[in-house]
């Protein structure tokens, strides 16, 4: 179950396969996604990555606090539409229980530039958990209040970044658009959270 440190339960969260982009495979690796309500604007993201993690790049383990620019190495990601929108929210995680969240207006364009927007909370119940060859991570985010929109239909998108011990880096969504990889695609929100 999502929050719990354990895998989330596929009969009470939306667990998805994430796929390697084309461009960035990374044998040997399976991830998969999940998200679900919690509550009426409350969502609930898990993740688990599996595989030979002494080949990955894995912060060590800190007390939950923002910070930016985790998508240049390892970490999971959430990004929330509310209906069909052009805003949306991004959520950044690490194995470091570092995160992130971003607010953009449209198609990345970015509400508050700079670091990550420090006026509304971040993310709450953060678990990061390393079990044998898997790494679970999870965490609930208030998208109403952060939207400022009620609590609706939301389209979900969620993604990966994983950075080998050499520094390459690959990508895994729900979803890839054609071309290069791009988490805020539009066709990357795959997934549709009913209200």
């Amino acid at each position: 179950m999502l929050g719990t440190g354990r895998p989330p339960d596929p009969e009470s969260a939306r667990v998805n396969d994430l796929l390697a982009h084309r461009s960035t495979p990374l044998p040997g690796f399976a991830i998969r996604g999940a998200a679900s309500r919690v509550a009426s604007g409350v969502l609930e993201f898990g993740w688990t990555i599996a595989g030979a993690l002494d080949r990955l790049r894995l912060p060590e383990s800190a007390p939950p606090h923002p910070s930016d620019d985790l998508w240049r190495h390892t970490c999971v990601e959430a990004f929330v539409r509310p209906g069909e929108g052009p805003g949306y929210l991004e959520l950044n995680l690490a194995p470091s229980q570092a995160w992130a969240v971003y607010r953009f207006g449209a198609y990345r364009e970015r509400l508050v530039p700079g670091r990550p927007d420090a006026a509304h909370p971040g993310p709450t119940a953060i678990s990061v958990r390393r079990v044998g060859d898997h790494v679970e991570l999870s965490a609930r985010l208030d998208v109403a209040e952060l939207l400022g929109a009620p609590a609706g239909p939301v389209d979900v998108g969620l993604s990966a970044v994983l950075e080998t011990n050499g520094g390459a880096l690959a990508y895994f969504a729900l979803r890839h658009p054609a071309g290069r990889p791009d988490f805020h695609h539009a066709d990357a929100f795959a997934l549709r959270l009913e209200a």
